[in-house]
């Protein structure tokens, strides 16, 4: 620390000199403390960088603004200003070797991502020659699941997937004709099932009304309470058979309105 020689002072016995400590070295020695203190704090922020896992975005503007905050800090002292930058560059240098080694991985993997779905485009493409829409649909399903785990193709994907989905319909236009076929018979099993429902129901209300008339024309006594609960029975019987009925007839109506909405 500077130091002065007092040869004059107020107070002073004439011929003595006193050594002291200006105010400037004073403050410059806290403001190096001070700096110090920062840097040593920022140091450990960029080492903690290169921890896991890493978002490398956030983790490069972070590194960005901590040289920023470095530069202001100011001086540290001779003795460990050189030192504390060294090792703060050499923690920068190694998030940075991390962060190219992460985005050429990345890429690496893009690429085969996308060689793996070019090969599935041309598999999509070949299904455009078949007729058969349960066997293409079978296939188209299988290929989109291996789409999904193929992984993501970078800067390449969107245009890959707009060529699979090209090719996709392409398949689909091509079992157009036979799509129809399977479609008009599916309605005429479903309006098949609603015709039975309606015959069953209406089986089931007539018996209902004669079990009810007969019911009610059982004469008083302990033989007529037998009976008269055995009719209950077969009426509760029929009520639930007819609940479960109307149901499916209920859904089978919603799936026919569903297929005549699409033709």
């Amino acid at each position: 620390m500077p130091r002065v020689r007092i040869n004059r002072t107020a107070g002073a016995r004439q011929g003595v000199s006193y050594v002291g400590v200006s105010q400037k070295s004073k403050d410059d020695g806290v403001r190096s403390a001070r700096a110090r203190r920062a840097k040593k704090k920022l140091l450990r922020e960029a080492q903690a960088l290169s921890g896991e896992p890493i978002d490398w975005k956030a983790a490069s503007e972070r590194l960005h603004r901590l040289h920023e905050r470095w530069r202001m800090a100011g001086f540290a002292g001779e003795e460990h200003d050189q030192r504390l930058w060294k090792q703060f560059k050499k923690a920068g240098d190694q998030f940075r070797r991390l962060r190219e080694a992460h985005y050429a991985e990345v890429k690496r993997l893009s690429r085969a991502n996308a060689k793996a779905k070019e090969q599935l485009i041309a598999e999509a493409e070949c299904l455009s020659s078949v007729s058969d829409y349960t066997l293409a649909s079978q296939q188209l399903s299988d290929l989109m699941t291996r789409w999904r785990g193929a992984g993501h193709a970078g800067g390449l994907e969107a245009p890959l997937w707009e060529d699979f989905v090209a090719a996709r319909q392409a398949s689909y236009d091509a079992t157009q004709e036979d799509r129809r076929s399977l479609q008009a018979a599916y309605v005429r099993r479903v309006e098949e099932r609603v015709q039975r429902h309606r015959e069953v129901i209406g089986k089931l209300r007539s018996l209902r009304r004669e079990l009810t008339l007969r019911r009610g024309k059982v004469m008083p006594g302990w033989v007529g309470t037998e009976m008269i609960e055995e009719f209950d029975e077969r009426i509760e019987g029929i009520d639930e058979a007819l609940t479960e009925r109307e149901e499916w007839l209920e859904q089978d109506n919603g799936r026919l309105e569903k297929s005549r909405a699409r033709d």
